[in-house]
């Protein structure tokens, strides 16, 4: 209840009292793992559930369904290859886990899966057509596929079952932008200016990206707040790994992390960066991390790179450790 209503410091008090008790008991063990979450305590939260879901192995019991489901959550942002594995396991064996096939199709949508991901989120929708997370994620989907019309009615759909839901509103505007749909610009920009001030007040960087600040009437010192808010917000979640020595020997490692090695704007104007540089004092390593979407485009930085990393599904960590490697 206390989870419920928000009270994370009460509720990781009670379900810690509770584990004394029974400290082997996996509802109460994703209780708390829940409660560290809503507390902000990620890393020690995936300890917590992941120690739930040894107790409750079988994702067939009550117990083992709410662990696993909890443990994909709390993976879904640090590792989310794995969390797509556990969303799988939980919905092979509860089809009808309307929230879990939502967020599934979430991920699939990360990994740019962008066909698994709609059907996905229209099974979640018909389990839960009032879900407006779920309306909001499938307007996501057809934004990255960028058929923004179909994008801007989910987010319409999710703006009128929840009109507080601030990333609908957001997301509604940025589509709005792409489609110069002057009057929803018009229309929204006052709640949208009214969620980045809001925002900054309580030193938080919010949910507008900067790019979309260069559409609003901002003051230059509002713009500057914002934008070093967040970048303190995805430093303090950066987990720098050991330093690499550095060899002289050899040619020097140039490497490209891309999300556009692929039919886009980037794809082209990259085209002769590649062979311009010198072999034989330049090694050329491609990272991926975006859509392998079949181009000739994106087959051709896989032949001009001396190694190609497709690294769509690798987590930040597992992403950085293959950096490290490369030198």
């Amino acid at each position: 209840l206390a989870a419920d209503r928000g009270e994370a410091d009460a509720a990781c008090r009670y379900a810690n009292a509770a584990l004394r008790r029974s400290p082997a008991d996996a509802a109460l063990m994703t209780n708390f793992g829940s409660a560290l979450r809503l507390l902000g305590r990620t890393a020690l939260a995936l300890r917590v559930l992941t120690r739930a879901r040894a107790l409750a192995p079988d994702p067939a019991g009550g117990a083992g369904k709410e662990a696993l489901y909890n443990l994909a959550n709390a993976m879904s942002e640090s590792a989310p290859s794995q969390a797509m594995r556990l969303f799988a396991t939980g919905v092979a064996t509860y089809p009808a886990h309307a929230k879990a096939l939502g967020n599934m199709g979430y991920l699939l949508n990360l990994f740019s899966r962008g066909r698994a991901a709609e059907r996905a989120l229209y099974a979640s929708l018909a389990l839960a057509p009032d879900d407006a997370a779920g309306m909001l994620n499938l307007g996501n989907s057809f934004r990255d596929a960028r058929d923004f019309e179909t994008a801007a009615r989910f987010y319409d759909r999710a703006r009128s079952l929840d009109p507080s839901l601030d990333a609908a509103t957001i997301n509604r505007f940025d589509v709005a932008l792409h489609g110069a749909d002057l009057e929803t610009r018009r229309r929204l920009q006052p709640a949208i200016l009214a969620h980045v001030t809001n925002a900054v007040t309580r030193d938080e960087p919010g949910r507008v990206a900067p790019i979309t600040l260069l559409h609003l009437p901002v003051t230059p010192d509002l713009r500057r707040r914002q934008t070093d808010l967040l970048a303190r917000t995805l430093l303090a979640k950066a987990h720098p790994l050991p330093a690499r020595p550095v060899t002289p020997s050899g040619p020097l490692t140039l490497g490209y992390l891309s999300g556009d090695y692929r039919d886009h704007a980037i794809g082209h104007l990259m085209a002769g960066l590649f062979p311009a540089h010198d072999r034989q004092r330049v090694r050329v390593v491609a990272l991926s991390t975006g859509p392998d979407d079949g181009s000739r485009y994106r087959h051709r930085y896989e032949r001009q790179a001396d190694r190609f990393i497709d690294a769509a599904l690798m987590s930040d960590q597992d992403l950085a450790a293959a950096i490290t490697a490369e030198g």
